[in-house]
């Protein structure tokens, strides 16, 4: 399964491609291959993720500004 068909397992976008937030924590387990390495190459917005859907970030104020969701 690729990273993409893994996030979209997660995910669960419904028909008109909507999904909830789905949370950096959430990469663990069956998952674990979406934890993101070097800035979310497989979710960047030239990637094949974001051609098919639009794709949007959340940063919080956590130390080192990184993605939350």
């Amino acid at each position: 399964m690729t990273k993409i068909e893994l996030f979209l397992k997660l995910a669960n976008p419904d028909k008109n491609g909507v999904s909830r937030w789905v949370y950096v924590s959430e990469f663990v387990g069956e998952y674990a291959d979406l934890t993101f390495g070097n800035g979310a190459s497989w979710a960047r917005k030239e990637s094949t993720l974001a051609k098919m859907y639009y794709v949007e970030f959340y940063k919080d104020d956590t130390p080192g500004n990184r993605l939350t969701a």
